[in-house]
């Protein structure tokens, strides 16, 4: 079946990449702008038109809109006209559900959504982050079985999603991603106010930030866990609430609320005593009350 990439951005070039290299036939794609578009043909050796709504080639049988969720109505409302009757439309939001494609497309054959749970920045290594990641999918019974087989084909794991758990899903993708910056921020901020230049800050927390991941991975939660909660520190986690109340009222907040999810992972690694634990979990509820 032959794929259409319409926005072929970070996840669309991703995405052609990697039916490319499978063999999966491809009828073209496109980009906003003639730039963009000239980019994609150069490099990709795909034929792209510059235009928010292209010419889908009569033979192409799956329409990815790999555009911003503000862009995918109008993307379906272009798209669906000029498709086979029997072809899918597919979107990549991690928010949305596919039924919306039905509301700006209804006469097209089938919608399925199919988010990539990884990062993109639109680097040469995004080809070989989304070799082997993980895919959430929902959407009409037929299509899902033929977009997650085609997935499965390209080295994916899938996995079915309700419909109505898409914003549940997309927030956790959020909280694993986009929330490492901003405890990077903060972090760095409070070197910062410790008396550390910032470049040094920001650059001397990434191999701390790296190395605990790679824990996560090779170890898994809650083996990974260290620090003063895994090690029951009433004391330590106390002084940090304290200075942080003092000094960063902001990134004591920040701190506090991630004490509940470590005292739960701490709890069931079970290397700090639950009296201790308990201890830490008073002392994060009195620390709120005193907020407030």
């Amino acid at each position: 079946m032959s794929s259409f990439i319409l926005g072929a951005g970070r996840v669309g070039r991703t995405l052609i990449s990697v039916l490319q290299s499978a063999g999966e036939p491809l009828s073209g794609a496109s980009n906003r702008s003639e730039k963009n578009a000239h980019r994609t043909t150069a490099e990709l050796g795909i034929p792209t038109q510059a235009s928010p709504c292209p010419v889908i080639p009569p033979e192409t049988r799956i329409a990815w809109l790999t555009v911003p969720d503000r862009e995918i109505g109008a993307a379906a409302r272009c798209a669906a006209p000029q498709l086979h009757p029997d072809a899918i439309l597919v979107h990549t939001s991690g928010t949305l559900p596919s039924a919306m494609l039905r509301s700006h497309a209804p006469t097209v054959g089938s919608v399925v959504g199919a988010h990539p749970l990884q990062t993109m920045t639109g680097a040469p290594d995004d080809l070989e982050r989304i070799h082997g990641c993980h895919w959430f999918l929902e959407g009409e019974p037929e299509a899902l079985q033929t977009i997650t087989a085609l997935l499965q084909r390209l080295g994916m794991h899938t996995h079915p999603i309700r419909p109505e758990s898409r914003p549940l899903y997309h927030a956790a993708a959020v909280l694993a991603s986009n929330a490492a910056f901003g405890l990077h921020n903060a972090a760095t901020r409070l070197l910062v106010q410790a008396g550390v230049d910032t470049e040094d800050a920001a650059a001397a927390l990434v191999p701390l930030m790296t190395a605990t991941l790679s824990n996560l991975q090779k170890m898994g939660a809650p083996k990974a866990l260290t620090g003063p909660v895994a090690r029951g520190e009433v004391d330590v986690v106390a002084s940090h609430l304290d200075v942080l109340a003092r000094e960063a009222p902001e990134c004591e907040e920040l701190y506090r609320a991630l004490l509940d999810p470590l005292l739960r992972v701490a709890r069931e690694q079970g290397n700090a005593a639950p009296d201790l634990l308990d201890a830490i979990d008073r002392i994060r509820r009195e620390s709120s009350t005193k907020s407030r």
